[in-house]
């Protein structure tokens, strides 16, 4: 059986979102936050961070709480951290057993997406 060819469709999506912001950007216009993307490089590894959009991100923090238990969870919360804004490379749990720097990463992360969040308050404040 032939191999499949992978497909880059993600790629270069993600790639043409990121342009297109940056263009936005450079117009002036009031730019979404999603899709927004940052490259961080911890201990050696340039991982490239995507902001989902506000909603999204808030909505990490509700997913995190334990259905079962009411309290919040750490791990879910990282875990959806990894699947949904570390964007490259790919991260899990198993890969930070194999690597260094996981915490930092995940700093790095709440960083990015609180920031957002705190930059724009600030902005509709001052132009009110």
């Amino acid at each position: 059986m032939a191999k499949k060819k992978k497909s880059n469709a993600k790629k270069q999506s993600n790639r043409a979102a990121f342009q297109y912001m940056q263009t936005k950007q450079a117009e002036g216009k009031p730019m979404s936050k999603f899709g927004k993307q940052k490259k961080v490089t911890i201990q050696g590894t340039e991982y490239t961070l995507q902001h989902p959009g506000t909603r999204r991100s808030i909505e990490f923090n509700d997913e995190a709480i334990n259905i079962n238990t009411g309290m919040f969870s750490s791990a879910k919360l990282y875990e959806l951290y990894m699947k949904e804004v570390v964007v490259e490379p790919k991260v899990s749990y198993d890969y930070f057993d194999k690597k260094p720097g996981f915490l930092e990463l995940m700093k790095e992360v709440q960083t990015f997406l609180s920031t957002e969040t705190e930059a724009e308050t600030v902005l509709q404040k001052e132009g009110e």
